[in-house]
């Protein structure tokens, strides 16, 4: 894909020059093998990568749509190197003013591309949370996510309302889990525990009877992740 006009070739330009003055080639390798990314890193840690967009952001305070959307999928589709990916995710987490309902689908044509688990959670576990604060129904695309064949989306569908607390749609929640149980996929047997013990924290409660009832049903994984703090 190409999205390249000026402006995004200055800010991508400016990420890959920086990311590369910070590079620490002994950690690059630990930090590719820890994500399990086909991508080389730069061994920029997360300190560095803050410093990387705070640059950016000074440079470009504002953008309008049609760049911010420009911007975010010129540097996440054109990465060279893993944290590229991860800069594009500050981008895309940084105009507050374009977190609007809209968005959603920004958010799902970049899940839809993604191939580990921390770029999906970094979206789906807290981007897509902060959009369905304000507009409940996009959780329309949580359940459109459930269906999919990519795991990844599936995994999505899961994590979607993470930090949601007492906002979070516990029928919609113990559904996808319920519907996802007997998949042996560990990615989506630890998203299922994961997203349970988050909203054990708000409510343990309905995960106690939730996982109760589904008894054998639930894999171990899921079980011991979804009770960590409750037994």
């Amino acid at each position: 894909m190409t999205f390249i006009t000026n402006i995004e070739s200055a800010i991508q330009q400016t990420i890959r020059k920086e990311l590369a003055r910070r590079a620490d080639p002994a950690k690059a390798p630990l930090m590719q093998a820890y994500a399990k990314s086909p991508l080389p890193f730069y061994g920029v840690q997360s300190a560095g990568q803050a410093e990387v967009w705070q640059i950016v952001h000074a440079q470009y305070p504002s953008l309008d749509w049609d760049s911010y959307t420009s911007v975010v999928q010129t540097v996440w589709f054109e990465a060279k190197h893993h944290e590229e990916k991860y800069l594009a995710l500050r981008i895309l987490n940084g105009y507050p003013k374009h977190r609007i309902s809209r968005a959603i689908d920004l958010y799902e044509t970049l899940l839809e591309s993604c191939w580990n688990w921390d770029l999906v959670d970094g979206i789906a576990g807290g981007s897509v949370g902060r959009l369905l604060l304000k507009d409940k129904s996009l959780e329309s695309y949580l359940v459109k996510w459930s269906n999919s064949e990519n795991f990844w989306m599936r995994r999505s569908a899961i994590i979607g309302q993470l930090k949601l607390k007492r906002q979070t749609n516990a029928e919609l929640l113990f559904g996808f889990c319920g519907k996802m149980a007997h998949e042996k996929e560990f990615f989506i047997r630890k998203a299922i525990g994961w997203a349970l013990r988050e909203y054990a924290k708000t409510n343990p409660n309905a995960v106690k009877h939730f996982v109760e009832n589904m008894g054998e049903k639930l894999s171990g994984l899921s079980r011991r992740e979804a009770l960590k703090h409750l037994n």
